[in-house]
């Protein structure tokens, strides 16, 4: 008899773009899914201010995760970047 195993991946993402609806609406969606870990978000306008700050709705999703200026070495160790 064979057994079947399941092994969840964690999918680190970085989400550019994330201070605005399409990205709140994104990281809503990332915050519920079991198999994705949101590692950066990035608005160019809202940078250093907490995403719970810009989002209120998610601060309990993200309580420390804060938005930051946009750099090559933020999508060095993420498995998938949204635009």
């Amino acid at each position: 008899m064979q057994r079947c195993v399941y092994y969840a991946l964690m999918v680190n993402t970085l989400v550019i773009g994330a201070s605005g609806y399409a990205g709140a609406e994104l990281l809503r969606y990332l915050a519920s899914h079991p198999e994705f870990t949101v590692t950066g978000a990035v608005a160019h306008s809202s940078a250093g201010a907490a995403v719970a700050d810009v989002h209120p709705a998610l601060r309990f999703s993200y309580p420390s995760l804060r938005f930051s200026v946009w750099q090559p070495e933020l999508a060095a160790d993420v498995d998938l970047v949204f635009l």
